[in-house]
């Protein structure tokens, strides 16, 4: 065989190899890109998917408290006698609506699911009290409801003060409704399983 030739067939199987090579690490490279481009969508699709229930969860809850309101300021002239429950009442309405107050609550302290029923369950125990929630009162008492469900549920919590900057109103403030919060609700804060379920099943979506 001549020299040419052997150098031809040598050339050829170089060319042949190094095709393979690349087809190689082509193939690898599209593999593991695929994958991890499955991975972030699927990321994304339930982090999508739990903004959504949230955000759903919010819209119920602020459905049922506005329907509450409406329905104390029809059909009940009562005033809320007790001295405390004035650390609850703004002197004007607030501007803002029920919905987008839960939701800025919601997106500054990262609050679960678990916890906005939790704090629905502790408005419905000072319901029972016969407390009279309207317009004026009840964004101080969302609060303060979802205030202890955090401290009560949450793992990560921070301090009052910053807490009372999403609040919009002072720590002194943000203090007292706290402490007779848990006063109106005797400080029974743990809710049994069956019940807490009971209010969750009715946010199934």
């Amino acid at each position: 065989m001549s020299n040419q030739k052997i150098l031809n067939n040598q050339i050829t199987k170089n060319n042949e190899k190094l095709e393979e090579e690349i087809n190689e690490s082509f193939n690898s490279e599209k593999s593991t890109t695929s994958i991890e481009i499955t991975y972030e969508e699927l990321k994304e699709e339930i982090l999508n998917k739990e903004e959504n229930k949230l955000e759903k969860i919010i819209e119920s809850i602020s459905s049922i408290l506005e329907k509450l309101i409406e329905k104390n300021n029809n059909n009940s002239s009562e005033k809320n006698l007790k001295s405390y429950l004035n650390y609850f009442q703004s002197e004007e309405k607030p501007e803002i609506s029920i919905f987008h107050y839960l939701n800025r609550i919601v997106k500054y302290t990262n609050c679960e699911e678990n916890t906005l029923i939790l704090s629905l369950i502790y408005l419905d125990k000072v319901c029972l009290k016969k407390i009279n929630l309207s317009i004026y009162n009840i964004h101080r008492f969302i609060f303060a409801s979802l205030l202890i469900a955090i401290k009560f549920n949450e793992d990560k919590i921070y301090k009052n003060d910053y807490y009372s900057q999403i609040a919009g109103i002072s720590n002194n403030e943000l203090n007292l409704i706290e402490f007779y919060f848990l006063q109106i609700i005797d400080f029974q804060t743990f809710i049994n399983e069956n019940v807490f379920n009971m209010y969750k099943d009715t946010f199934k979506y």
